[in-house]
């Protein structure tokens, strides 16, 4: 089943980008990747839009 959520979570966020834990969190320290959003005020969540963006302006 695809899932098409505008918000995801980091886990969900390092399967659209094929990425493991610990890569995932470098790549969050780069000043380009995409900024956690906090909807809820506790957990982080990732607009999949921003991260399918930030993947395509990829050199």
């Amino acid at each position: 089943m695809k899932n098409d959520s505008i918000l995801v979570h980091p886990k969900q966020a390092r399967e659209i980008l094929g990425v493991g834990p610990t890569k995932f969190y470098e790549l969050v320290k780069l000043p380009t990747f995409p900024k956690a959003k906090y909807p809820n005020k506790k957990r982080p969540m990732y607009l999949r839009a921003e991260l399918e963006t930030w993947v395509q302006n990829l050199d």
